[in-house]
């Protein structure tokens, strides 16, 4: 069940860049470039945003292709801690996705004094 939790949070993921923090950071609800996001006049926030949702997926990827891989009880002994290891690091890659993701709409909360974008 862990190893596919990267599959569910995938498109989540992405839709949030591009239709919640995309606007947010332009003050603009109709702006839904998420290749706007990598340049200067959004602080390039899509980089760190964009590679931390890399690495959650990567770091998955991996875990699971170490589980399936393993096959003596040595290698499987190896693999949980790798796979354990990546694991790790796909939820701490999430939740620094997930801080990103929130810091444009918590900024324009604070602008608009907690008015919406969306009207």
């Amino acid at each position: 069940m862990r190893m596919r939790l990267w599959a569910l949070l995938l498109p989540f993921a992405l839709a949030a860049s591009v239709l919640e923090v995309a606007p947010h950071v332009f003050e603009i609800p109709q702006h839904v470039c998420p290749f706007c996001l990598l340049r200067p006049t959004a602080l390039f926030i899509g980089y760190p945003l964009y590679g931390t949702i890399f690495v959650a997926i990567t770091s998955a990827l991996g875990a699971g292709i170490g589980t399936l891989l393993a096959r003596s009880d040595a290698s499987r002994a190896a693999l949980n801690r790798f796979a354990t290891k990546q694991m790790r690091r796909e939820a701490l890659a999430w939740g620094a996705a997930l801080l990103l993701g929130a810091m444009p709409v918590a900024r324009y909360v604070v602008i608009a004094r907690g008015g919406s974008l969306f009207h």
